[in-house]
């Protein structure tokens, strides 16, 4: 693995922590089998609408369900293996030694329609990815994250439903090279003899961390996804699909969020597993609007609107104002001064196609404006 360069500051329940990347597999417990969820629910609440639902410490709020073809292959009693890495507040995933000995871990709160955002370190050699809307027998909608030869980031596949209606695997940015070859190192991309597929370095760090975005909503759902590198500006749309009503009959309007390990250590045998962070995610309408709880919401004073779009920000103010507007990260993406009346402003060069939340001050007067989609 890399050594431990720092690689960014980043937020983890509101606090600032400074991030190495992995450099070895977490001693901590592991997360043992269950057979249904727990009742704890983690939901840090942050800008925008988000939640925290991962409290960087354990693994309060989740579950290990070993159900589901990922487990059955071989080891149905203790599935895959998942820890806390206290060291950089992430959760590590990796497959048992028999293959594959996978399973997934589930939120113990159920979603529909849902935007989730999270931070990931894949180790060359993996098969995972997200689950959506997942059942007690892991039936899926998946967001794949398949790094190695001839599998895809970013893309879709309905997992346990094959036999729901034709296989739905939708795959745009796929590694070259094939699943056959012989894998070369434990890190980086030394086995992948083709990337031309993978289109821009913005969109994906082979050697570090990455963010990835979903969005599935409706029924049956609408299932978009964007990355990026962490630290980078742009997101890249990999996936805007939706899915046939036949999965509908397999999975409900609702269902688990989850973690999915397969194939780790199983196509590459020197793999050292995955990491994810900051996993934060928010509730959606049926047309993929952001569903912000009453108490995020700012009263604005009489005498102001604002809005926010794709062009940048626009409305009218009463007075004048220090104005941020920052990613869900918190990075301030720009900053300025702006008098009373008729507000313009344009954002299309700060790479503003994330989440974002714009802060007025005036004084100790603090107006927050959130919950502005892509």
């Amino acid at each position: 693995m890399v050594g431990a360069k720092i690689l960014a500051l980043v937020s983890v329940v509101g606090m600032s922590v400074a991030f190495a990347q992995p450099a070895s597999v977490p001693t901590t417990a592991e997360a043992p089998c269950q057979d249904s969820p727990g009742t704890d629910v983690v939901a840090v609440p942050m800008d925008s609408g988000f939640v925290n639902i991962f409290n960087g410490t354990d693994l309060k709020g989740w579950w290990n369900n070993c159900h589901g073809e990922d487990a059955n292959h071989s080891n149905t009693t203790k599935g895959g293996i998942y820890k806390v890495d206290p060291a950089i507040h992430a959760i590590y995933s990796q497959q048992r030694a028999t293959a594959p000995g996978g399973s997934a871990l589930c939120t113990n709160k159920k979603y529909g329609n849902q935007e989730i955002i999270l931070e990931y370190w894949a180790d060359f050699g993996n098969d995972a990815g997200i689950y959506h809307r997942t059942t007690d027998k892991v039936e899926a909608y998946q967001t794949v994250l398949d790094y190695k030869p001839d599998n895809c980031i970013g893309g879709s596949y309905p997992q346990e439903m094959e036999n729901a209606g034709s296989p739905f695997y939708n795959c745009a940015y796929k590694f070259g090279g094939s699943e056959t070859a012989p894998f070369v190192g434990s890190q980086g991309n030394a086995g992948i003899t083709d990337k031309s597929t993978l289109v821009p370095a913005d969109m994906f760090d082979p050697n570090g961390w990455n963010e990835l975005r979903v969005k599935i909503y409706g029924n049956p759902p609408k299932h978009q996804a964007w990355m990026r590198k962490l630290g980078g500006t742009k997101w890249i749309k990999t996936l805007d699909v939706t899915w046939p009503a036949s999965f509908g009959t397999v999975v409900s309007a609702t269902g688990y969020t989850a973690l999915q390990v397969h194939g780790n250590g199983y196509w590459n045998k020197t793999v050292v597993g995955d990491w994810y962070r900051n996993i934060r995610v928010r509730d959606l309408d049926n047309t993929g609007t952001p569903i912000v709880p009453t108490s995020l919401r700012s009263r604005l004073p009489s005498g102001v609107s604002f809005s926010v779009d794709a062009n940048g920000l626009s409305g009218w103010l009463d007075r004048e104002y220090d104005i941020q507007v920052m990613d869900v990260n918190g990075k301030v993406m720009d900053s300025f001064r702006a008098g009373s009346g008729r507000l313009s402003r344009a954002l299309g060069k700060t790479g503003h196609q994330g989440v974002m939340l714009v802060r007025l001050t005036s004084g100790s007067d603090i107006r927050v404006i959130r919950a502005v989609p892509l």
